[in-house]
Order: structure tokens, then C-alpha cells, then sequence
């Protein structure tokens, strides 16, 4: 090869790697470009919401999580502070988001509660939950779009209902299938059927769903929904032979062993009802009427079942309870078996079935409990308490000393089982919307507070609670108390320890302990005192109507209060030397002075029939987005 070729090729070879260079130097910055700003947008955002992350509208970008939590919680308590507004003609029910009580706050239970944390953690969590460039993706895509988020709420709908249809319920007009009338002179009649007109509160409930939002919620306007009829007269008149058959008997006997309840024809035959089914006009026991009858029978039939039960004394178990299987009437069962055996098969005695409630904790399993030492004790004071308060703790103490917690999952709502008359609790009053009426279950917060930081001292894992909605001074230190309402709210809690754990209640005065006895794998617990922040003034008074008073009498119906936040923090170290931290956070609304003021009753106006579209009321012109 010539000398001037392989010049030629060692100056091209030269150039390529010059090329090479240049080009390694510009994608190098290239990706220093791109990398230096990912990278120093993470290390900017690393403690904060990324930039576009919304909640219902609701800006969270830039902020901390105790900033964007607070934020959440003031767009909460702004909701909270106008209520939910009900309209129906000239008639208004403002409801607050929490039902009170003026005697017991234990009686609170949520109509709407929003959980902010959650909202807060899932906001924060945006663009942290996947692999990096799955993250990088979502990021970007928050900061080009606005990404929404949707918020966390939960409506009491059953209560909410309820509530409605006692506020509304002089404008309902209800209809009937054709009934029977019995004369004087032994003869039987059939009354025509007639058309109803009711409020629609289911759908006003579901409206409200769709109308929640965490900026301003519109008031709703209840609808009227008309009822047709099944059975006509002509119908009903077909089967008045049927019906005298029917009634021939003097009585109907209902049997449970030796137990006999007698109900003469005068009662029974009150019950009866037309119906369709199957496209067939059928004659039944009016279900509700039945029901009724047979649950004031389960009375002197029910044995609620009894859990083998522990005492303990010089960390020695001194006292044994067996377990005892339980007797309950089933009321749909036996409803069914009546209406069958009476009127179809014209038998006069029947009897009742009954089914067996079995214990959770068998005396079978006595020796299998593994209950040792002391594993952690919670302290509450009811000192203040009412005479019916006390009453009601000492009566769930009573209930709930010495029964077993197995491990697993541990509702202290499900261990209490049904608060009524029937299982010794006494009702107070609470508030709601503007009504003022009976409830059960003042000073079971008591006990859920309790159970609560028993839990904590303990180690237990906290699967559910949640804080009263406004600060209450049965519980100090302000930030430790658990308040419930069955179903939910519930104090929930894991058992954890792989033994089974006994429960000692001890009342020494006002002083309320709940011990938990167990087997300890020896972890190691701290609490720190709560920390109250961001305090809150009281908001301006509150009149509620009370028709029951007398017109221009006033009356405190409900002490005011300042709001706040409070946290304490909850470290758990294992056997192992492993240390975990837990925040358990509570915010508090501030709540106003209410007073019930008298008023004259006023005089319902029916409901108007809108023959084009089915009937739809509206609510007084102009009232949408009113804060009265």
C-alpha cells in the first residue's frame, strides 16, 4: 500500500473518532439535561404532594402531608359547618354532619364522615406506588392534566333515612291494596284500594351521593314517588269465602315446649292482608304486625349464649364460668311456618322454631388459652357522668368482664352485641336535625376508649378507629379516645400475640381499667403524650326549633366547644431489637353553643300530584346554596 493511502486512512480514521467524541459529549449532556431536572424535581418534592395532584378539585400540589392534610380538614370543617340542607315545600331540615346529644356525647354517630388521611395519603402516595418510570410517567402526566383524585366519604345511610322520613313524614300519604273491614253485625267488608303519594327518601339519599363533593354540597330537594296498588276491590271481594274460612278459629295457639301464647280472633284476624304473587291474589299475616307480635314473644323465649369466662387474682385464673349455648326465636322462619300452617293448612297450633346461638369461647377449650401475665392495661375516668351514663358502663362492664379474645380480629361493637331495653341499657336524648329523641348506648364511648388504649399499651395492632368528631371531656388526654356507634364506627383491634387474651375490667370510683392478660412474645412499648395543634375558635350559636317548647322559650340544648388536631406517636420494639413507629392523628371541629328555641307547629300541606312527569315537588324558588 502506498505511503499517501495510508495517510489517507489514518485521517479518516482520526476523524471518526472526533465524530465519536463529539457525539459521546452531546448525548452525555443530553442526558444530564434530562436526568439533572428528574432528579432534582424529586429531591424537591420528596416530603410533598407532586405538582397537579388534586382531591375533588381541591389543589394538594407543593404541600406537605400535614399541610395538605390540614388543608383537607379545612374544606371539611367548612362542609361541616353550613350542614346538610332538606327541602320539602316550605319545610327545611338543616342536618348536621353529626348526630349530639345534649346529655351524653357518647350518642354522637356520623350522618356523613369524610377520612381525610386517607385522602391525604392517597394524594401524597400519586406517583410513588409503582416502578420508577411508571412513577415518572404519572408524575408528568399530573403536571400536563390536572389529575383528579376522588374523595373518601361515607354516608349512615339507613339513619339518614330515618331521619328524613321522622322530619317529613306529616306529608306522607301513603296507599294501600284493598283491605278488610270487619262490621259490627259479623259481616265482612272490603275497603277499596287507594292510590299514595310518599317522599321519595331513598332517592333523596342517593342524590346527595352523587352531589358530594368537598367545595359546597347543594341542598336537595325531596321528591314525591306515587304507589299503585297490587290488589283492587274486586280482587279482594273474590276471596271473601276464603277469608271466613280463614276466621272460623277462636284462636291460634303458638308453642315453644311448655310455653303456649294464645291470640284470639279479634287480634288475628286484624293481621289480615291482601297480596299478589306470582300474578295470584294471595291472604297473609301483614308481616310487620306479625313480626311485632313475635318479638314481644322472643322476650320469654331468648337466651343469649354465655362465654366460658376467666377471674383473675395473684396472676392466678381463681374463678371459672362455663360456656352456656343460647335460645333465640327466628322471627322470619317462623312467620313463614304461621302463615303456612294457619291459613294454608288450617292448623290452630303451631310450633315456633327456634334456633341455637352458640358461644364464641367453649368451655371445651378451657385449657387451651395459654393466659399467663399481664400484657397491658388502658385507664379512662367517666367522673361527671349522669346517673343513666353509669348505669350504661357499668352494665357493658358486667357483660364484657372475663370473656376471651381469640387471636385474630376483635370488634368491641360485636362483644357488646345489641344496646337496647332488652340487654339493661338505658336511652338518653340526642339531636337530630330538629328533633330531639331517644337513643341507646350513652357511655359505651367509655368502654371503646378503654378497650382502645388497652390495645395500644399492649402492642395490639389497630385495624379501626376513630376519633369523636368534637373534643369530649370524659376523655383525657385530649387525642386517646375511640369513639363507636354499631355497626360503624367500631373499635377493631388484631390479636396478634398467637395466645388467646382474657379481659379484666376493674371500677374503682370513677376509674374505669381495662386489663389484658395473655402470653407476651415481649415486645416493648411507648407512647408519647398527644400533641394539640392548630386550635380553633368556637363558631357562633345555633338555634334548633323544638315544636315541644313553649314559642319564644330558649333553652341550652348543647355546650360549644374549640377545635383542634392532636397526634401521639406509638413505637413497638420486637424481641428481635426491630423498632416501628405509628402516628395515630385526631381532629376535632369546633362545635357551637345550641340552643332549642320554641316555635308554633306548623300545618303540612299534601303533596301535589305533577300529572305530566310523576309526580316531583320542588323546594321554595331561590333556596339552592342558602346557609341559614
Amino acid at each position: 500500500m502506498k505511503l499517501k493511502e495510508i495517510l489517507g486512512l489514518k485521517l479518516a480514521k482520526k476523524k471518526n473518532n472526533g465524530l465519536i467524541v463529539i457525539l459521546t459529549i452531546f448525548f452525555i449532556v443530553l442526558l444530564l439535561l434530562i436526568i439533572t431536572p428528574v432528579f432534582a424535581y424529586q429531591y424537591l418534592y420528596r416530603d410533598k404532594v407532586y405538582l397537579g395532584v388534586n382531591i375533588d378539585g381541591i389543589s394538594l400540589g407543593g404541600l406537605t402531608k400535614d399541610q395538605a392534610r390540614e388543608k383537607i380538614n379545612q374544606q371539611i370543617d367548612n362542609l361541616k359547618n353550613r350542614g346538610l340542607n332538606f327541602y320539602y315545600q316550605d319545610t327545611k331540615l338543616n342536618l348536621d354532619f353529626t348526630v349530639i346529644s345534649p346529655l351524653d356525647p357518647d350518642l354522637a354517630f356520623s350522618i356523613l364522615t369524610f377520612d381525610g388521611d386517607n385522602m391525604m395519603n392517597t394524594a401524597f402516595n400519586y406517583g410513588r406506588s409503582a416502578d420508577s418510570f411508571t412513577n415518572l410517567g404519572m408524575q408528568i402526566i399530573a403536571i400536563l392534566k390536572n389529575q383528579q383524585l376522588a374523595i373518601n366519604d361515607t354516608i349512615n345511610d339507613n339513619e339518614l333515612v330515618k331521619i328524613l322520613s321522622e322530619k317529613f313524614s306529616s306529608f306522607d300519604k301513603p296507599g294501600d291494596n284493598a283491605r278488610l273491614k270487619f262490621l259490627a253485625d259479623g259481616e265482612i267488608a272490603v275497603e277499596p284500594e287507594s292510590s299514595g303519594l310518599t317522599l321519595d327518601y331513598e332517592g333523596a339519599v342517593s342524590e346527595l351521593k352523587q352531589k358530594i363533593n368537598l367545595n359546597f354540597i347543594e341542598d336537595i330537594r325531596l321528591k314525591t314517588k306515587l304507589y299503585e296498588p297490587s290488589v283492587n276491590k274486586s280482587e279482594a271481594e273474590a276471596l271473601l269465602a276464603q277469608v271466613k274460612e280463614i276466621i272460623s278459629p277462636e284462636n291460634i295457639t303458638l308453642k315453644n315446649n311448655d310455653k303456649k301464647w294464645v291470640i284470639y280472633r279479634d287480634e288475628y284476624r286484624k293481621w289480615l292482608v291482601f297480596d299478589k304473587k306470582d300474578g295470584l291474589v294471595i291472604i297473609k299475616f301483614d308481616p310487620i304486625l306479625l313480626s311485632e307480635k313475635l318479638a314481644s314473644i322472643s322476650q320469654s323465649i331468648n337466651i343469649a349464649p354465655a362465654d366460658a369466662k376467666f377471674v383473675i387474682a395473684d396472676n392466678k385464673v381463681t374463678e371459672f364460668t362455663p360456656s352456656i349455648s343460647g335460645l333465640e326465636l327466628d322471627i322470619a322462619q317462623s312467620s313463614d311456618k304461621i302463615n303456612q300452617d294457619f291459613i294454608n293448612d288450617k292448623k290452630t297450633e303451631i310450633d315456633l322454631i327456634i334456633k341455637e346461638a352458640e358461644p364464641k369461647i367453649k368451655t371445651s377449650d378451657a385449657n387451651t388459652y395459654g393466659i399467663k401475665e399481664l400484657i397491658g392495661t388502658g385507664i379512662s375516668d367517666f367522673a361527671g357522668s349522669h346517673v343513666n351514663r353509669i348505669k350504661n358502663i357499668k352494665n357493658a362492664v358486667e357483660h364484657l368482664n372475663g370473656i376471651i379474645i381469640p387471636p385474630g380480629e376483635f370488634s368491641i361493637v360485636d362483644a357488646i352485641g345489641p344496646v337496647d331495653a332488652s340487654t339493661g341499657y338505658f336511652p338518653e336524648f340526642v339531636i337530630k336535625g330538629d328533633r330531639t329523641l331517644p337513643e341507646y348506648g350513652g357511655g359505651l364511648c367509655q368502654i371503646g376508649t378503654t378497650v382502645f388504649r388497652a390495645a395500644l399499651y399492649s402492642g395490639l395492632p389497630i385495624t379501626e378507629r376513630r376519633p369523636h368528631s368534637y373534643i369530649v371531656s370524659y376523655y383525657k388526654p385530649l387525642g386517646m379516645d375511640a369513639t363507636i356507634y354499631g355497626p360503624h364506627p367500631d373499635l377493631r383491634f388484631l390479636n396478634d400475640t398467637g395466645n388467646n387474651i382474657l379481659l379484666q375490667i376493674k371500677i374503682e370510683g370513677t376509674k374505669l381499667s381495662f386489663e389484658f392478660w395473655g402470653t407476651s412474645d415481649g415486645r416493648k412499648i411507648e407512647i408519647t403524650d398527644p400533641v394539640l395543634y392548630n386550635w380553633t375558635s368556637q363558631p357562633p350559636d345555633k338555634l334548633v326549633e323544638n315544636p315541644k317548647l313553649k314559642p319564644g322559650d330558649k333553652k341550652l340544648a348543647e355546650t360549644g366547644r374549640r377545635g383542634a388536631d392532636a397526634y401521639f406517636y406509638r413505637y413497638i420494639t420486637s424481641p428481635a431489637g426491630e423498632k416501628k413507629e405509628e402516628t395515630f392523628r385526631s381532629h376535632y371541629v369546633p362545635w357551637p353553643n345550641i340552643y332549642e328555641i320554641g316555635v308554633e307547629p306548623t300545618q303540612p300541606i299534601p303533596p301535589a300530584v305533577d300529572i305530566t312527569n310523576g309526580a316531583n315537588s320542588q323546594a321554595p324558588s331561590g333556596s339552592a346554596g342558602t346557609n341559614n
